[in-house]
């Protein structure tokens, strides 16, 4: 997941791209990229904790990951996102 060192926006923001062929990533081979933006006003919000706990758990998630490539879909990834919050919660 790149990010900056520092906070540089004025808007928290996500890009997701989902790559047609694999790229090598050290010794990995990946095809989901999230792109995390943090705005200066957020980076030491409770909810971007969150934001960092419930993200970790989904690009950890092996079976997460290639749900979002195979669908490749907005609806689905947002679900899923959800999904895992509210299991979180419990």
């Amino acid at each position: 997941m790149p990010h900056a060192y520092k906070a540089m926006s004025s808007e928290t923001f996500v890009c997701v791209g989902i790559l047609d062929e694999p790229v090598e990533w050290g010794d990995q081979k990946i095809r989901a990229i999230f792109l995390v933006c943090i705005a200066d006003k957020d980076h030491t919000s409770v909810e971007l904790q969150h934001f960092y706990q419930l993200t970790a758990s989904f690009l950890l998630s092996q079976k997460q990951i290639q749900e979002l490539v195979k669908k490749q879909d907005y609806d689905a990834f947002i679900k899923a996102m959800t999904q895992m919050e509210e299991a979180q919660i419990m």
